[in-house]
C-alpha cells in the first residue's frame, strides 16, 4: 500500500492516517460527511462553528490509535495489530450514520420496527454498504481485517454485541470496546475530540486537556456485580479532577452552544421544513433483483444505504431551489426563508432548572397549555396547539441522572494498594462534582411560538402563563403518597447518546502490571 498521507488538522497539527483508513476516506459514502455540520444549527449563534463530521471522524481515528499505542506500552496488555486496525476503522466510521444537521435529523425519523432510530445503528449499515459498494473486501483482507474482524468493528461502533446471545467477539478484551463508544462511563476518544474541536471552533476557552489524561489510562481487571471480572479502561486517581473538567466542559458547551435558545429555535424550524418537504424529496436506493431501484422519500431514506448516501445538509438547498408548488414544499420554503431573514420562532416562555418544580415531558406540557377551541380571543391564538412547540433541554454529565464518578474505576500509585482499588468514595471526588440528582441532570423547558407576535401580545402571553398555565405544569409536591415523577426524553440536537449503564456499587479491581513506576 501507499505511504500514509499527512493531514494538517487544526486541533492536533500534522497527523498521519494509514492507507487502510485512507481507502475508506476516499469513498463517496465517507466524503458525504463533509456536507454534514458537526454542530447542526449552532453556527446560527456561533458563525465559526461550521466544521463537519468529516474532520471530526479523522480526529477520532487519530486519537484512537494514540490511545491504543499508549495501552500497548503496558505489561501484560496484548493488543495485536489487527485489533489496532479495527479500532481505528471503527473510530473513523462511527458517525457514518448521521443525517442532515447531525442530531436534528434523528429527531424527525419515525420509529423503526417499534424502536427509536439511532445513528449508531445506521453507521453500521453504512459501513457495511461502504465496503460492498466500493469492493473493499479483498483490500481489507490483505491487512488482516477479515469478515469476522469487520463484525468486530460493528460492535466497536455500537459499544455492544450484535449477537442474539449478547456475547462480544472480544469478550476477554472488553477495554477495546471502551475506546470509541464507552457505554460504561462515557469516557472515550469520540468525546475527547469533539470537546477539543468544538471548543476551538466555538472560540470558547476550555480547561479540559485529554493529553493530561492519556498517560494515566490503564487496563485493569474490574470486578462486576455478579462477581465476574473483565478488563476495563481505568484511570489514575490523580486525574480525577481532569476527568471532571471533561464532564464540566461537555455540560458547559450544552448550556452555551449545543442547546442555546436561538440554535434550538433554528433546529425546530429546520425540522418543520424537512418534515413538510419529506414526501417530495426522493432518493433512489440500491438495485433490486429485477434491476429496478426503489424510491425513498427523505424520512424513508434511512431504510436504504444507497439512498441515505445522498442525504446531507444539502437537502435544504434542494428545497430552496425547487419550483414545486406542492403544499409541503411551499411551506418548507417559507420556513427556510424565515431562517435566512432571521425571523425565527419566538421563545415565549423559558423555565430554567425546571426539574425541581415543573413537568419535564414536552408532550404532557403541551397537553396542559394548548388551546384547541376555535372560538377563542385573538390574545389566546398564541396558545393554539399547532402554534406551540415545547422543547425540553437536558444538561447532564453524560449519564442522565447518574453520576459518572460512580462508574469510573481508579487505580493508585501506592505499592501496598497496587493489586486492588475501588471507585473513589464521595469524599474524594473533586469538590465541584455534584452529588444531588437534581443538580446532575438540569433541565430547561422552553415554549416557542411558530407565528410571529408583537411585543404586546408576547407580554400578555407571559402574563397569562403565570396566571393560568404555570400551575397546570407544576409538579405535585408535599402530598403524602404522591411521588414526584420525572419523565425521560430523547437526546436534543447536538447531544450524543447517554452512556447506558445501571447504577453500580464501588467495584474492586486489580492492575495486571507493576504500577510502582507511575508518577
Amino acid at each position: 500500500m501507499d505511504a500514509p498521507k499527512v493531514i494538517n488538522d487544526p486541533v492536533y497539527g500534522n497527523i498521519q492516517l494509514p492507507p487502510y483508513c485512507q481507502m475508506i476516506i476516499d469513498t463517496p459514502e465517507f466524503q458525504r460527511l463533509r456536507f454534514i455540520k458537526q454542530l447542526g444549527t449552532v453556527s446560527y449563534v456561533y458563525p465559526s462553528a461550521g466544521h463537519s463530521r468529516f474532520e471530526h471522524c479523522l480526529g477520532v481515528c487519530f486519537l484512537a490509535r494514540k490511545l491504543v499505542n499508549s495501552l500497548k506500552l503496558q505489561d501484560k496488555v496484548e493488543i495485536i495489530e489487527t485489533e489496532t486496525r479495527c479500532v481505528e476503522i471503527a473510530a473513523l466510521c462511527h458517525d457514518l450514520g448521521h443525517g442532515p444537521f447531525s442530531h436534528i435529523f434523528a429527531e424527525i425519523i419515525p420509529k423503526q420496527d417499534g424502536d427509536p432510530w439511532k445513528h449508531e445503528e445506521q453507521s453500521v449499515k453504512m459501513f457495511k454498504h461502504l465496503i460492498t459498494r466500493n469492493e473493499l473486501e479483498e483490500k481489507l483482507d490483505d491487512v488482516g481485517v477479515y469478515e469476522n474482524e469487520r463484525e468486530f468493528i460493528c460492535e466497536l461502533i455500537l459499544g455492544k454485541s450484535r449477537r442474539p446471545d449478547g456475547k462480544l467477539i472480544r469478550e476477554k478484551k472488553f477495554f477495546l470496546y471502551q475506546i470509541v463508544n464507552n457505554t460504561v462511563n462515557g469516557i472515550d476518544v469520540d468525546k475527547w475530540d469533539y470537546l477539543a474541536r468544538d471548543a476551538l471552533f466555538l472560540a470558547i476557552n476550555s480547561s479540559f486537556d485529554f493529553q493530561r489524561i492519556l498517560p494515566f489510562v490503564k487496563v485493569c481487571e474490574v470486578e462486576q456485580n455478579d462477581g465476574s471480572v473483565r478488563k476495563e479502561l481505568c484511570y489514575r486517581d490523580k486525574v480525577a479532577a481532569d476527568l471532571n473538567h471533561m464532564f464540566l466542559t461537555r455540560r458547559r458547551l450544552h448550556y452555551s452552544a449545543y442547546q442555546h435558545r436561538v440554535s434550538t429555535a433554528v433546529a425546530i424550524m429546520y425540522k418543520d421544513a424537512m418534515k413538510a418537504a419529506a414526501e417530495h424529496i426522493i432518493f433512489e436506493g440500491v438495485k433490486g433483483p429485477s434491476g429496478v431501484r426503489k424510491a425513498y422519500n427523505l424520512l424513508e431514506s434511512v431504510k436504504d444505504p444507497e439512498a441515505f448516501s445522498q442525504v446531507t445538509d444539502c437537502v435544504i438547498n434542494e428545497i430552496v431551489r425547487s419550483a414545486s408548488q406542492e403544499r409541503g414544499m411551499k411551506d418548507a420554503r417559507k420556513i427556510i426563508k424565515r431562517i435566512h431573514e432571521r425571523t425565527l420562532y419566538q421563545c415565549i416562555i423559558e423555565l430554567p432548572h425546571a426539574q425541581t418544580e415543573y413537568l419535564t415531558d414536552s408532550v404532557e406540557i403541551k397537553k396542559c397549555i394548548q388551546v384547541d377551541d376555535d372560538d377563542i380571543s385573538p390574545d389566546e391564538m398564541i396558545w393554539k396547539r399547532e402554534n406551540l412547540v415545547v422543547e425540553v433541554s437536558s444538561f447532564t454529565y453524560g449519564m442522565q441522572t447518574k453520576n459518572p464518578f460512580e462508574h469510573i474505576p481508579f487505580y493508585t500509585k501506592s505499592h501496598t494498594d497496587r493489586d486492588k482499588a475501588e471507585c473513589l468514595p464521595e469524599k474524594k471526588w473533586p469538590v465541584d462534582v455534584p452529588s444531588d440528582e437534581d443538580k446532575i441532570e438540569d433541565k430547561t423547558v422552553r415554549i416557542y411560538s411558530r407565528e410571529l407576535v408583537t411585543d404586546d401580545v408576547l407580554r400578555k402571553a407571559r402574563e397569562d402563563f403565570e396566571k393560568h398555565y404555570a400551575q397546570k405544569i407544576k409538579l405535585e409536591r408535599n402530598v403524602p403518597g404522591t411521588p414526584t415523577k420525572q419523565r425521560s426524553r430523547q437526546p436534543s440536537q447536538a447531544e450524543e447518546p447517554e452512556a447506558s449503564v445501571s447504577r453500580m456499587p464501588p467495584r474492586n479491581f486489580s492492575h495486571p502490571s507493576d504500577q510502582s513506576s507511575m508518577t
